[in-house]
């Protein structure tokens, strides 16, 4: 036989139902603190990861770049790369999704999307219609066109129009509210 329940006083909490708001707060800290602190790097490359599946709906792609497949490229040894495996994604643009590991022999043409682990851009690519991301610091500076940052523990992205424009492709402005938009260091236009 089950306990008779305390009778109900308005205003007072019975100490059963007083143990049980203290264990949900309890278990709303822990979540709190492990999203913020424990979990951290991984949701920030699954957040990452999620933009850049979602990135393609707020860029105006040229004629030259139509290809049966959306095709993002990326370094395999990358963490955003095991994200980008795990959501499934199998569409982009309505377009089958193909997840390229970078290598040498990889035909940067084929890309879409190059996410870049490491490493400046190359002038080659800056007139090719392949939109550049990478997490390095002054990335977008340095000619990439989305820079991901972290700002008050928050997936930020900064963004090189001059470098989008350059390469032939356009971000919808819809795509403004949630970029910072940077400009290039001088020395980046004048390289050769």
């Amino acid at each position: 036989m089950s306990p008779s329940p305390e009778p109900f006083e308005p205003g007072v909490l019975s100490t059963a139902t007083m143990q049980q708001l203290i264990r949900f707060c309890l278990i709303l800290g822990l979540m709190a603190s492990s999203t913020w602190v424990g979990a951290d790097i991984e949701l920030e490359y699954k957040i990452k990861a999620l933009y850049i599946t979602r990135l393609a709906e707020f860029i105006d792609w040229p004629e030259s770049n139509q290809q049966k497949t959306f095709t993002i490229c990326i370094d395999s040894d990358d963490k955003i790369y095991q994200h980008l495996i795990q959501l499934h994604v199998e569409e982009v643009l309505s377009k089958p999704l193909k997840i390229i590991k970078t290598s040498p022999e990889t035909l940067i043409n084929d890309c879409h999307f190059l996410y870049q682990s490491d490493g400046a851009i190359k002038q080659a690519l800056k007139e090719l219609p392949v939109f550049t991301l990478s997490s390095q610091d002054d990335f977008a500076k340095h000619g990439g066109m989305i820079e991901f940052c972290l700002e008050k523990n928050k997936v930020k992205m900064k963004a090189n129009l001059t470098a989008v424009k350059q390469a032939g492709l356009k971000i919808s402005s819809k795509l403004y509210k949630l970029i910072q938009i940077v400009q290039p260091l001088e020395t980046d236009n004048n390289q050769q």
